[in-house]
């Protein structure tokens, strides 16, 4: 993560530092606290001109100042982040462990609001204007969801369920879509306003990233594959 000439990032420990983009020089470390005796990933933070955001392996939600690595404020919620944050409108939005997302207000941290969701969002999510995407998973039932709200968490706008569950990293937008794919190899397009199934096609692997650029999208698997595909505008 970039602010400015600073580079951030975290550490499997639960440690967060800030490096002089120029030189490398070691601005300020921060440690969250908590043990990661699983060794999960940590959660990618967001940050805007000032401050950094992050998911701390404790369970509770920092805002850090963005030069001295000060707590400005923490938060801790009805249940452990599940998902990446993600910061637009100076709001921060995140899923929990108890199927539940939250809108927070950036400069403080307290609940604009929230929503309960079917199952336990997942992964990061995607932001419009007008929504936010997510994914949803129920492993006892090995299967998901793909859902989209409105931007102020008030309601629940549409949802499609897979089997197996999503896997691919983000629900990824491309040319009016949501692109998405499963570790059956299934990459699916769903229209952007109602859900809508638009197309679907096969690959061999389980599907981890999307990308697109113009008229083409891109898929990579877990097995070391990456894809091109590429459509016409009269399609």
């Amino acid at each position: 993560m970039r602010i400015g000439q600073n580079v951030y990032f975290g550490s499997f420990q639960n440690d967060w530092y800030a490096l002089k983009l120029s030189t490398g020089e070691l601005l300020w470390k921060f440690s969250a606290g908590g043990s990661n005796q699983s060794c999960d990933p940590i959660k990618s933070p967001v940050a805007d001109e000032t401050h950094l955001y992050l998911s701390g392996l404790d369970g509770f939600i920092y805002s850090l100042d963005a030069a001295s690595g000060r707590v400005v404020w923490k938060r801790q919620l009805s249940a452990p982040p599940s998902t990446a944050l993600a910061l637009k409108h100076k709001a921060l939005f995140v899923g929990t462990g108890d199927n539940h997302v939250y809108r927070l207000n950036a400069g403080t941290g307290t609940t604009i609001s929230e929503l309960a969701l079917e199952a336990t969002p997942v992964g990061r999510l995607t932001l419009t204007d007008d929504a936010l995407f997510l994914f949803l998973e129920n492993r006892s039932q090995r299967s998901g969801h793909i859902v989209s709200v409105n931007s102020d968490l008030t309601k629940l706008q549409w949802q499609q369920k897979s089997s197996p569950e999503w896997a691919s990293e983000r629900p990824a937008m491309w040319r009016g879509l949501i692109v998405t794919g499963n570790c059956r190899g299934e990459a699916a397009a769903l229209r952007e306003s109602d859900g809508a199934l638009q197309w679907k096609v096969n690959l061999k692997g389980c599907i981890r990233s999307i990308g697109s650029a113009e008229d083409m999208f891109f898929v990579g698997v877990q097995e070391g594959t990456i894809y091109a595909y590429e459509f016409s505008s009269r399609r």
